[in-house]
């Protein structure tokens, strides 16, 4: 073997073994969780969820901080120029899939300006109806829909919203069309489904699931594959006349890219066994979530599918941020 090739081999050798160094050091100075919304929310739960046991785990300081503005864009661009090192990290929701799909002003790129580091769960939304709609069933929703076209309402969060892009994905498979009716906020959407301002909403399980089970508004259906144990006897979307409707909210780990593959499988590794835990079950329970350890590969393949997905369907229902 030439002198070239060795000296190659040797510098081969010297990388893979700082790199495993790199994992087995690993952390030597407190680790950030960046949230970008403020505190409160899911992201937030799961992520002081999350701090608390890598903590335990590493016995070093794990921070939360909340930077949120700018939908979320803030504290995203922080991590994206953040030093690729494993000492900063993002927790945010599949919002970061959708946003560069209806809004070509988005400063970052969900698949080429991130290492995916953990999957942390997932849970789907429920679609509700007002009691003054004429929607007791997705299937009379849909009847009702194509009678009237335009004629029913949804509410939603704003425009580019999980919520949107949820019934979006409802007009596309369906072939109907829903009124779009953004507001600034859950609170008042819920206010005005009751008062049958508005037909339909999809919201989170527990935003939505005391409402229906009180009787002051009608639960459909879930936007999941499989029905969900919160809410065991709403059918899914599926199983009501949409087979290849499949909707839900995710929530995952990033670092920067170019952060060294040791310490992404490291973090991994400590996440996906916290995530097996009692305690993380129960904090992504409070969301109506399940939680579920994947490979940094598997998760990095869910984000580009996810993000293709939305620029599609962005595409063909013309939807983009006015």
């Amino acid at each position: 073997m030439s002198s070239y090739f060795l000296r190659v081999f040797a510098l081969i050798l010297l990388m893979l073994s700082h790199a495993d160094l790199l994992a087995q050091t690993f952390p030597e100075k407190p680790v950030s969780i960046v949230v970008p919304y403020p505190p409160g929310g899911s992201n937030d739960i799961f992520a002081r969820g999350l701090a608390a046991g890598l903590r335990e785990v590493w016995k070093r300081s794990v921070l939360v901080e909340n930077r949120p503005g700018a939908n979320g864009s803030i504290g995203v661009m922080h991590v994206v120029k953040a030093a690729p090192d494993g000492y900063t990290l993002l927790l945010t929701s599949s919002v970061l899939t959708i946003a560069p799909a209806i809004d070509p002003q988005t400063p970052y790129d969900p698949v080429k300006d991130f290492a995916p580091v953990a999957f942390v769960g997932r849970g789907p939304m429920a679609l509700i109806a007002s009691l003054k709609s004429p929607a007791g069933t997705p299937r009379e929703l849909f009847a009702a829909a194509r009678q009237k076209p335009g004629g029913l309402t949804y509410a939603t969060t704003g425009f580019g919203s999980s919520p949107h892009l949820a019934f979006e994905l409802i007009n596309a498979q369906a072939r109907i069309s829903l009124h779009h009716v953004p507001y600034k906020g859950g609170a008042q959407i819920m206010t005005d489904i009751l008062g049958g301002h508005v037909d339909l909403y999809i919201g989170s399980l527990p935003q939505v699931m005391p409402f229906v089970r009180d009787g002051r508004v009608r639960g459909l259906a879930v936007t999941g594959t499989t029905r969900s144990s919160f809410a065991p006897d709403m059918p899914t979307l599926a199983e009501s006349g949409l087979p290849d409707y499949d909707f839900g909210i995710w929530w995952g780990v990033y670092a920067p890219a170019g952060t060294p593959r040791a310490i992404v499988v490291e973090v991994n590794r400590q996440i996906n066994n916290l995530l097996r835990s009692d305690e993380m079950k129960n904090f992504l329970a409070r969301e109506a979530a399940v939680p579920s350890p994947l490979t940094p590969e598997q998760f990095a393949d869910i984000v580009k599918t996810d993000a293709e997905r939305w620029r599609s369907l962005a595409r063909e229902a013309k939807i983009q941020q006015p």
